[in-house]
């Protein structure tokens, strides 16, 4: 009896709305970033160490970059925005729509740090049509779904050549 009333709250959720579809974790080179529902990655830019991926979504597009590269002291320039035991987050001084994602306590790879970004904008600077990231505290929201050094756990994973691929598909 039991079973049957939790069945039917179940399905009374499923067909309201109220149970939100889990995050889909999309695993860059160096880092993860979750994806909201209704939000979809696509990678457009790769290089040998670093990988671009325009996200959009019903509440805007927005793009994420992932890289290694040599600590610099423009890492921490800017307004810090978040800090937890994972990550350090600080808005550019130079351009309020781009933030630097690091590891609060950085795992160096090959010598360099994971380095991720989080844009409002274009690599020419031009804001993104329907922008997501503003510059304000808004982006907090999106800030705190990105995770710089982790990449396990993937529901999609980039694959040189191929683009962002299933995990676990046959």
């Amino acid at each position: 009896m039991k079973i049957t009333k939790l069945a039917f709250l179940a399905i009374g959720f499923i067909s309201t709305g109220a149970l939100a579809a889990p995050q889909t974790r999309v695993c860059g080179k160096y880092s993860t970033v979750l994806l909201e529902a209704g939000e979809t990655a696509i990678a457009d830019g790769a290089g040998h160490s670093s990988l671009s991926l325009t996200i959009r979504g019903p509440h805007g597009n927005w793009i994420f970059y992932d890289s290694i590269a040599e600590p610099t002291t423009s890492d921490s320039e800017g307004a810090l925005i978040l800090t937890d035991p994972k990550k350090t987050v600080y808005r550019r001084s130079h351009n309020r729509q781009i933030y630097s994602v690091q590891q609060t306590q950085p795992a160096p790879i090959e010598g360099k740090i994971v380095k991720a970004g989080v844009m409002g904008v274009d690599a020419m600077f031009e804001r993104l049509d329907n922008a997501a990231i503003v510059g304000d505290d808004s982006d907090v929201k999106i800030l705190e779904r990105v995770l710089p050094g982790e990449i396990g756990k993937c529901d999609l994973r980039f694959v040189a050549g191929q683009g962002l691929v299933t995990v676990g598909a046959k």
